[in-house]
């Protein structure tokens, strides 16, 4: 039985080394999205009603991401913050799909957004992520394929909702202070995907009969 048991999970370990070997071997092609995005805060709430998710729109800002608009400038001084805005703030950019990516699905991945975010891509609508720790990707092939370009917009709201976001106690500091601030915090990203890949992989092992389970 012991035996069994150890076959299992030697089977396992080897089914695991090899998917993720193949994986690190053959890495995701990606394009860099960190550094300058135009910028636009939006104290009003008007951007979307107004479409600034649109090329028709300029804004009148520039800001670094990964980063928070605070530490950039942005937003009024008060006693604890020499700028603060809390509230709505749109970022905009431009970028080219690389053609060489044909045949692949294309994903503009965030690492990380305070507090939640809303995505336009050549002004279709991909919906909002809500949580301000967790990275998302979203699959913009339908809208951006490999040798078009791409107008990003992203709606960054840094007010909590606390009817769904009742999350304190992650950033120590900045809520020992009772202060809020905003922006794209993690680095922004497009990678290139094939049309069928794995995520999230589990391997179970079985005792009797021996084997395991993807």
């Amino acid at each position: 039985m012991r035996s069994a048991f150890m076959a299992s999970i030697l089977a396992g370990l080897f089914l695991f080394l090899a998917v993720a070997g193949a994986a690190m071997g053959a890495p995701r092609p990606v394009a860099d999205l960190d550094g300058a995005w135009s910028f636009q805060m939006d104290p009003s709430n008007a951007g979307e009603r107004e479409q600034w998710f649109g090329g028709g729109v300029a804004f009148s800002g520039t800001i670094q991401a990964p980063g928070a608009w605070e530490a950039q400038g942005f937003g009024g001084e008060t006693e604890k913050l020499r700028h603060h805005f809390i509230g709505k703030g749109w970022y905009k950019r431009q970028v080219d799909v690389p053609a060489g990516w044909a045949g692949k699905r294309v994903y503009l991945c965030f690492g990380g957004v305070h507090r939640y975010a809303a995505v336009w891509v050549n002004g279709t609508p991909f919906g909002e992520h809500i949580g301000c720790l967790s990275p998302f990707d979203l699959d913009i092939t339908a809208c951006a394929p490999p040798g078009t370009s791409a107008l990003i917009a992203v709606r960054v709201d840094s007010e909590q909702r606390w009817d769904i976001d009742t999350m304190l106690g992650a950033w120590d500091i900045i809520d020992y202070m009772d202060t809020y601030w905003g922006g794209l915090w993690g680095h922004v990203r497009l990678e290139a995907r094939d049309a069928a890949y794995l995520e999230d992989l589990f391997v179970e092992p079985a005792v009797s009969p021996p084997g395991c389970r993807v």
